[in-house]
This record gives structure tokens, sequence and C-alpha cells, in this order.
């Protein structure tokens, strides 16, 4: 799944894109941007990786996409960039209040051009949708359906109304599937404010909403780069508790709809995705193929319940562990070990 961190030009996504991914970002001007992986902080699989004395560790990672900034006031490049959006699944959208912007008033700006872009798109559609079903062709009853679902999603946008809140029907998902409406996606967004506005951001973000993070991201990034010791004595003077990347990586993981489930071993202690919902067998596939293709059952424990035994044996000793069948819905922190046979 793919996260693309969006916003106007200046407001610091490159700089964000460093911070989780702690990759040097290139900040090209070509469209597609740049991608890298986002390791995933875990307390749990540090403490299963010492648990069972692992010689390798394997973190989960989000695949990140920095992109070029929207220009504010002038189209320029913006449709081609618009368009590298679409093929995200979701957006981080930074808002630079450090350069003196009112939060609110540049989220409503940047939301807008996401709403008009997505309108254009879907005008576009329905102009050609009605002219093809005046003509006499095999498959006008089906040109005639997905004009009947998208012309509401327009109405809906030429109103100013955002697709994002909006509960579509599993007919309408279908029908706009392919459009990559940006207004649709989920997002998070973040406030990316100067050292001294702090207290003034953080004020105004626990009065709007849970889904905005307040981060001062130039700063953090130059945080990260000292040794662990610096770091503690500089957030110390500045009176910082936690650094926000922790909280950022667990707002992607909340906007693109994922948990994280574990396979732990003597050999190895491994995070893995998946998506809310999904079952044993689907664990079983992100695992591996042939573990899907032979699945028997899951052995499972929830990662708190095991880090509460002594050993692997006493957690069996008291019943931590149920067996699965493969319709089992993988939960939040499971350790799962997959019985299979090809």
């Amino acid at each position: 799944m793919k996260i693309a961190l969006v916003g106007y030009s200046g407001s610091g996504k490159s700089t964000l894109f460093e911070l989780i991914t702690r990759v040097t970002a290139e900040r090209t001007s070509q469209p597609s941007g740049q991608l890298a992986m986002a390791k995933i902080d875990d307390l749990i699989l540090d403490k299963l990786v010492s648990f069972y004395d692992s010689p390798k560790k394997t973190a989960a990672s989000l695949e990140i996409q920095d992109t070029p900034g929207l220009t504010q006031g002038a189209s320029g490049d913006n449709a081609r960039r618009l368009a590298s959006w679409r093929e995200a699944e979701a957006l981080v959208i930074v808002i630079g209040t450090y350069l003196g912007n009112d939060f609110g008033t540049e989220r409503d700006r940047f939301e807008d051009d996401l709403l008009l872009a997505d309108l254009e798109i879907l005008t576009g559609v329905i102009e050609r949708l009605r002219i093809a079903v005046t003509k006499p062709r095999p498959d006008r009853d089906q040109q005639r359906e997905q004009l009947a679902l998208l012309e509401p999603l327009e109405s809906t946008l030429s109103k100013g109304d955002s697709l994002y809140t909006l509960d579509l029907t599993d007919e309408q998902r279908s029908a706009v599937r392919s459009y990559g409406l940006l207004s649709q996606k989920p997002r998070l967004y973040v406030s990316n404010h100067s050292d001294d506005q702090k207290e003034t951001a953080d004020s105004f973000i626990d009065q709007q909403s849970p889904d905005v993070i307040s981060a001062c991201l130039t700063l953090e990034q130059e945080l990260l780069d000292l040794p662990t010791e610096e770091q503690t004595v500089f957030l110390e003077e500045l009176g910082i508790t936690t650094l926000s990347r922790t909280q950022l990586i667990q707002g992607l993981l909340k906007i693109s709809n994922q948990l994280v489930f574990y396979t732990a071993g003597p050999k190895e202690s491994r995070a893995w995705l998946l998506p809310q919902g999904e079952t044993a067998v689907d664990a079983a596939a992100a695992i591996h193929s042939d573990l899907a293709r032979g699945f028997i059952r899951a052995e499972i424990i929830s990662a708190e319940k095991l880090l509460q035994a002594d050993s692997e044996r006493e957690a069996k000793a008291k019943n931590f562990f149920h067996v699965e069948g493969r319709d089992y819905i993988i939960q939040n922190g499971d350790v799962v070990l997959i019985r299979f046979n090809v």
C-alpha cells in the first residue's frame, strides 16, 4: 500500500519524508516523486526478539511517496502532480503553518483543490456517459447504471462537499475505483509548525481533530540525526517528551487500515502488515503463498499474553495459545504460527 505525502510547495513534505523513512529526499520536480520504505519502530517486536533470543529481526515497513507540491494560485504543472497522487491508497496532507499560515484556512484551501480536481474528472466521465447512452450499443444498460451511480457524487462535489465523509455504497465504490478520486482517500493531516509555535499549535490541534498531528519537522529531523545521548539532552532542554515519528507512523497505520501481526521463534522474529478484517489464511498468504495453499490451522497467541509468560512452553501450559481455522480474523498484536502441508 502506497501512502503519498502531499501539500503545497514549501509545506515540509520532503522533511517529513526524511523523518519517517530516514532516506535523503531528492526534492525532485518529477510528478512521480520519490519512493522509500518507512520501517515501523516496534517495542513488541523488540521484546519478542529478546523472548526467543532471535538472531534475526525484521520490522514491518510502509511504502511512502514524497511528491512535488502544488503551486497556489496557478495551474502550472499541478494537473500532472495531482494525477500522480491518484495512485496512492492514502494521503498525508502537510500544512506549513511555520510559514505563518492559519492551519484551518490552509487545510480548507487544499481540500478545495482536491475537490475541484475530482469534480473535473467526474464531470468529464459523466459527459461522455450521457452521450454514450443516447446511442444504440450493446453495453448501453451498463452505461446507464454507471451514470446513475456517478451523478449523485458529482452533485455532492458541486456543492463543495468532499467524498471523504460520504457513506458510499459498494456499487459506487466500485464505479469510482479506477478514477483514484482524491477527496475520497483516507487522510492524515500534519501541521508543520516552528518551534516557537508549539504551544499554540498543540492547543489548536487538540480542539480540531485526532486525525491531525502537530510537529516541528525540521527540529525533529535535526534531533534524530544526533547521537542518542545528545538527543536526550536536547529533548529535556526543549521540554519535548517524545518525538512525533512514532505518532506519525501509528497515524499512517490507521489511515491505511492496517494492523501488525508477528511470527516469532528462535531463528527470526518478524512483524507483518495486514489489512484490518483479514483472516488467518490471508496472513498465511502474506508470509508465503505455500502456507496459504496448504493451510491446515493457525496457532495464535497475543503478543501481550506470550510476553507475560517465562517461556513459550509455559504459555502453552497455561493455554494461552488457541487453535483457529482459515476464517479466523487476525487481531492487532497476534503472534501467528501457520501449520500447513503442500
